[in-house]
């Protein structure tokens, strides 16, 4: 009794019922109502069942049966019920990055290169440019960050970006002017 399907999801149900004694209960089902059945049982023996099914298919209507079997292995299968599971929610939020690591200013000798970046759904990778053009390999494992050594470029006003890609392909920049200074002082003799 008291059937009820709660927190229906693009992938996931939670399927809940009573039985009138202790018994171990599960939900059956199969996408567009054809078997064979999935079983997904609940988490210990009762008189209340809580069974929450995941992995399912997106966009997809699924027939289910509550069963429950009790110690005399007595079986009560309820009647046939349905649902659709929601379509997947499409991404439409750039993630969000910033450069933690060179400061604006002036940069000499190895500099750590370094990036924070979110995302709603999941940030891919983050490619660091020097004048537009990649400072290695895209990172894709946090943190994000790479060693830049200044002294293969020329001394003077450079840009570092770090353009953050989620995985339907929305990108975020940040970018830090900096000042390469690597060659020595032109100071006068004494």
């Amino acid at each position: 009794t008291n059937i009820v399907a709660t927190d229906l999801m693009d992938a996931s149900i939670t399927i809940s019922f009573s039985t009138n004694e202790l018994t171990t209960g599960w939900v059956s089902l199969a996408p567009n109502g054809s078997c064979p059945c999935t079983d997904v049982y609940s988490p210990a023996l009762g008189a209340t069942h809580v069974v929450t099914v995941t992995g399912l298919a997106p966009d997809t209507f699924y027939t289910y049966e509550v069963k429950a079997t009790d110690g005399a292995g007595n079986l009560q299968v309820g009647p046939t019920m349905s649902f659709r599971t929601l379509v997947t929610p499409v991404d439409t939020t750039a993630p969000t990055v910033s450069i933690s690591s060179p400061a604006a200013g002036s940069v000499s000798g190895t500099v750590l290169v370094a990036a924070t970046a979110t995302d709603d759904v999941g940030v891919v990778g983050v490619q660091f440019k020097l004048d537009g053009v990649n400072l290695g390999a895209e990172d894709v494992a946090l943190p994000y960050s790479i060693s830049w050594d200044t002294r293969a470029v020329a001394d003077g006003p450079h840009t570092l970006t770090a353009e953050a890609r989620d995985a339907v392909g929305h990108v975020s920049v940040a970018a830090v002017a900096v000042s390469v200074s690597n060659s020595a002082g032109s100071g006068t003799p004494y």
